[in-house]
């Protein structure tokens, strides 16, 4: 099935000394078990908007590679830079807490997104 072929692929990329991310859109949250078991070291992009939460995904696999995460459907276009940074940095500080953090943002960066935002979540990823 397909978690055995996953499974074969993520033990013959390990063989190769390569890291597993898996890419989904959408929400995986009823088959994330599964991938972790077939032996993934990380996902992507994690969209707060399709029921995607770092936190809880943190809590539930605290070896998985979080790649992305940062709200670009509601926090990042629509909200205020001080929220963008205090997401930022809470986000940092309990989901990365043991470095398996790839912050970025949870989709593409478009338009919408004010410049004052955007640059506001880059300055607090590189305190």
């Amino acid at each position: 099935g397909f978690f055995d072929d996953g499974a074969a692929i993520c033990g013959r990329c390990h063989e190769a000394g390569l890291t597993v991310i898996f890419h989904s859109d959408g929400n995986v949250m009823e088959i994330l078990d599964d991938l972790v078991a077939a032996g993934i070291d990380g996902l992507n992009p994690l969209e707060h908007a399709a029921g995607m939460d770092p936190y809880a995904i943190r809590r539930r696999h605290p070896r998985l590679v979080i790649v992305g995460g940062m709200d670009v459907s509601r926090l990042l276009p629509f909200g205020a830079p001080e929220e963008v940074r205090r997401e930022t940095r809470r986000m940092i500080a309990e989901v990365g807490a043991e470095g398996r953090l790839l912050i970025g943002s949870s989709t593409e960066v478009g338009n919408d997104v004010p410049l004052a935002n955007y640059r506001a979540f880059l300055d607090e990823c590189g305190r």
